[in-house]
This record gives structure tokens, C-alpha cells and sequence, in this order.
């Protein structure tokens, strides 16, 4: 039998008969700015004396998530001042504490060099994680770097004025002297421990040629110089720069992603390519959809290669998601398979490790629930107006709401959109009372930001962990929670944890996948 939420992921309705989960669930609070609730205190975080203080958050801005799921990485800001507000949170580990903190020591940097403004990053699949950073204070005060967490410690793997390798330079005379510059974003370390940057400030180099992909500290592809092969694979065009956010390669390096411009006449000039080769262009038909993209939005990539992006038509008011070159969401389509419209604009897409995608943005409707997330195969997962669970008890009783307070402001973050093997999304979105209030931090900074997770129904019934597999790991994790009778073993959601359960969940295990 196929089960899809056909309304709302906050429903409480029991889903016995779906493949995958004994129950719907509540999306679930994991921090929120909530100015006098424990999900708004920020875990680990310190003074500038090093000693642990309590704080909330100010603002909830960014979220990574690991290949397996098991391992996430939020930044945001806290309410200590501005020098030591920003801050990375990690988790589980097993409770989320800090990562990083502004103004607290950088290792393995000079005498007292602490960390400034902390950027975001990524994950490999050995689940080690690297970020941007700058820093302040210190004979070397306000570079640029980016730091390398292996899961115990930190290392600098590169920083501003960092000699440069395998650079063209005008005259080529003049190559072999390149500096890291000014900028630096999307760091993603390979399981190898090689690390991919994009660069847009080089120093000692043309100023046409300084926008960059490097591995380590190694050219990878130049601006003004790089080819990449056409949208019908007939010529070569030369890149010219890249977005922010718009690099990534798959851990193994068997894949990798670019969003930037090419050099080419200005409507035709940006350009997203998988592996070399665009495959969607600016003002260019993408092949066999019919639709004309005014440009990429954003644009992500699993582990496998699947990639995914969203942005507008040439129409300018038209958006569309493209999975693999296939058009899987645009306005005015239907949002299959449960129903309704779909509106403008989008914004957020992700891809989980198996291929499954989710797209969220507006629905023709009220503009109360019109925001929706979107499962490839489930159909609507979460809706502007849902419940959101603030102290984990699985009840709807929290008065704490998808959306704003303003229902026609977004309910979600702009490409903080993540998901699971095992199907559980995390998303950042934006929250509200029942009385139309956003629930925001004091003083109010910004939107009323949370983040949220919610647990889909698997596709295994015997995925208990929600790894995506299902091994020895799902069954002895059932077992530890049956024999705590925690409430998550009631596998057959009769409201009991016994013998039914046990045998219901060792049916679903020797079924595998």
C-alpha cells in the first residue's frame, strides 16, 4: 500500500497500514528564538574568558547536515554582543554544544588570535566538517580561513596570503606568485582530507583571473581561463566566476557541482554544470522541458551526484525545480501526488543520499497555509500553519506555529532546506503564536527563525533508526528502546509497548528494504 500526507505532516493520525512509520509525527523543535523557552538557550556557549554562560539565541542563520544523518552543524548568533555572538552549534554528540564561538581562542592560530565572523560548511561521509571563518586580534588579526574539524580537534587548512599553485596569470611572465585574498566560501572536505574552496579574491593576479576553485591550495578551475562544455556539448565556454554556495563535490570526488557566470553576453551568462558540463544556461531552453530559466537560484548535490536546483522563468514570475534535468516542480503544476497547486516563488531545494528530493515554496491558496515542503514521493510534508512540538512530548500544545505573524511574509528560510537517508527534514523555518504573533527573541532581531526537524515515514518500516538501511543497528536500537518501554518502540501505535511491538518490528526487519 502507498501512503502520502496529503495535508499536513503535523497531522496526528495514525498511518498503521504505510510502509514506513506507525505514525505520523509533530514537527519537532530543535532551537527556536523563543524569548522564555529552553529550545532559545544556546548549548556551550562562553564568555571571553572561556567560562560557560547562558545565553539565547539572537538569530538561527544556517544548518549542514551530515551524509548519514547522524551529525549537524547550525549557526546563528547568540545574545552576547557583537564579539562573541557568532557561533556554530553541533549535534548530537550526544546533546548539541558549540562548535566555534567568536572571540573564543582559534587553534592552532597565533597569540592570542580568536575567531571573528564564523561562516558555514560542510560535511564528508567520515563526518568531518569544514567552515570559514575570520579572525581577529592577534600579529595576524582579520584573515580569512577555513578550518577543518575532525570530529576531536581543528586544523587551518588554508588562510589569507596562503601561497597559490597552478595559476595563469596575465603576462604568464607574472604567474607563480598568487595569495589566498579577501573571501573564501563553500569549504567541503573530500574523505581524503583534500579541501574544495571557492576563491574570489586572489592577490598578485590579473584582477580578470581571480575567481577560483581550488582543491587545497591548487587551481582546480580559473576564472577567464577554465573551459566547460556547453548545454548541447557543441563548443566550449569559459567561466568567468562563481556564487557563493555555488561549489561542492561529492566525498569520493567522483562529482562535482558549479553555479557561477560564464564569459558570455549578460542573459545568457549564468550557468550551472555537473562534472564540466552545463546543464542548465540562462536564457537557454533546458533540454526536453520546454522551460527557460532566467537563471539558478540555488543548486544542491548528494552524495551520488543526484542534483537539484530552483529558480525563476524567463517570464520573471514563473519558478521552477529541476532534479536531474527533469522539471519535478513549477508554478502552476500540480504538487503530486497530494493535491493542489503550485504557486511563486520557491525557496528552498534539497536531495537526500537516495535520490529523494524536496522542494518547498508557495501553493495557490490562503496566504495563511500557502507555504508548503514538498516530498518527492509523499506529496505535502509541512505547511505554513502547522503545529510545532517545543518540548518533544509528541503533543500539539505548544501555541507555537509554522509561518509568520504576517501570513504574507515566508514560513520558510531562503536554501536551509536538508534531508535524510532515513527521511527525517530539517528545515529552518519561521514560527508564530496562535495569536498571530512571531515568536522572536528579546530584544527582536530579524525573523522569528527556528530550527525544525520532522520525521517522514520511512521507507522501511525496519529503518528504526533512520539511517536509510535497514542492519543490526535498527534492531538492536529497537531493542534498547523496548526494553526502556520508550514510547518510540510502540511500533503498532496502539498506544502500548509489548510482545505486539516486538513482533510487528521483527516482521518489518526480516522484510529488509
Amino acid at each position: 500500500m502507498r501512503c502520502s500526507n496529503t495535508g499536513s505532516a503535523a497531522a496526528v493520525a495514525l498511518l498503521v497500514a504505510c510502509a514506513g512509520s506507525a505514525r505520523a509525527q509533530l514537527a519537532t523543535a530543535v532551537f527556536t528564538k523563543h524569548p522564555n523557552h529552553p529550545t532559545s538557550v544556546v548549548p556551550g556557549a562562553r564568555d571571553l574568558a572561556g567560562q560557560l554562560v547562558f545565553t539565547r539565541f539572537r538569530s538561527i542563520d544556517s544548518f549542514s547536515l551530515s551524509p548519514d544523518g547522524s551529525t549537524w552543524v547550525m549557526g546563528g548568533l547568540t545574545q552576547q554582543g557583537a564579539d562573541q555572538e557568532s557561533i556554530l552549534i553541533v549535534g548530537p554528540l550526544p546533546l548539541p554544544t558549540a562548535l566555534a564561538q567568536e572571540g573564543q581562542p582559534l587553534p592552532q592560530g597565533g597569540i592570542s588570535e580568536t575567531y571573528d565572523l564564523i561562516g558555514r560548511g560542510n560535511f564528508n561521509r567520515r563526518n568531518r566538517y569544514a567552515f570559514t571563518t575570520t579572525t581577529r586580534i592577534g600579529p595576524n588579526g582579520g584573515l580569512y580561513a577555513v578550518m577543518y574539524w575532525d570530529g576531536f580537534g581543528f586544523s587551518i587548512t588554508h588562510r589569507q596570503g596562503d601561497i597559490l599553485h597552478d595559476f595563469v596569470d596575465i603576462p604568464p611572465p607574472n604567474a607563480g606568485d598568487e595569495l589566498i585574498g579577501t573571501f573564501m566560501d563553500s569549504a567541503h572536505p573530500l574523505d581524503n582530507d583534500v579541501v574544495g574552496v571557492h576563491l574570489e579574491s586572489i592577490v598578485n593576479i590579473d584582477p580578470a583571473l581571480e575567481s577560483a576553485l581550488i582543491y587545497d591550495h591548487n587551481a582546480f578551475r580559473q576564472g577567464g581561463v577554465s573551459p566547460v562544455l556547453s548545454l548541447d556539448a557543441s563548443t566550449n565556454e569559459t567561466w568567468d566566476r562563481w556564487t557563493e554556495r555555488g561549489f561542492f563535490t561529492t566525498a569520493d570526488g567522483a562529482h562535482w557541482l558549479a553555479n557561477g557566470k560564464i564569459i558570455a553576453d549578460n542573459n545568457f551568462d549564468e550557468v550551472l554544470a555537473i562534472d564540466s558540463r552545463v546543464v542548465i544556461q540562462q536564457g537557454v531552453e533546458m533540454p526536453g522541458t520546454g522551460e527557460v530559466p532566467d537563471g539558478i537560484d540555488y543548486a544542491a548535490m548528494n552524495q551520488g551526484g543526484d542534483w537539484i536546483a530552483h529558480g525563476l522563468l524567463t517570464d520573471g514570475v514563473s519558478s521552477y525545480a529541476n532534479f536531474n534535468g527533469a522539471i519535478v516542480a513549477r508554478t502552476g503544476a500540480p504538487i503530486l501526488p497530494s493535491g493542489g497547486v503550485w504557486s511563486t516563488p520557491f525557496s528552498a531545494v534539497a536531495v537526500s543520499g537516495l535520490g529523494e528530493w524536496l522542494v518547498a515554496g508557495k501553493a495557490v491558496g490562503p496566504a495563511a497555509s500557502d507555504d508548503v515542503i514538498v516530498h518527492s514521493e509523499l506529496g505535502v510534508v509541512m505547511r505554513e500553519g502547522d503545529p510545532v512540538d517545543l518540548n518533544a512530548d509528541g503533543l500539539a500544545n505548544d501555541d507555537a506555529f509554522i509561518g509568520r505573524g504576517n501570513p504574507a511574509l515566508p514560513a520558510f528560510a531562503l536554501d536551509e532546506l536538508e534531508l535524510s537517508n532515513g527521511r527525517v527534514l530539517y528545515v529552518i523555518a519561521n514560527l508564530r503564536n496562535g495569536a498571530g504573533q512571531d515568536i522572536n527573541s528579546s530584544p527582536v532581531f530579524g525573523e522569528p527563525r527556528a530550527l525544525v526537524k520532522l520525521e517522514l515515514p520511512p521507507n522501511c518500516a525496519g529503518d528504526f533508526n533512520r539511517d536509510g538501511f535497514v542492519n543490526g543497528n535498527d534492531y538492536d536500537a529497537f531493542a534498547s528502546a523496548f526494553d526502556a518501554a520508550d514510547p518510540a518502540a510502540d511500533f503498532n501505535a496502539d498506544g502500548f509497548v509489548n510482545g505486539n511491538d516486538y513482533d510487528e518490528f521483527a516482521d518489518a526487519f526480516d522484510a529488509g528494504c
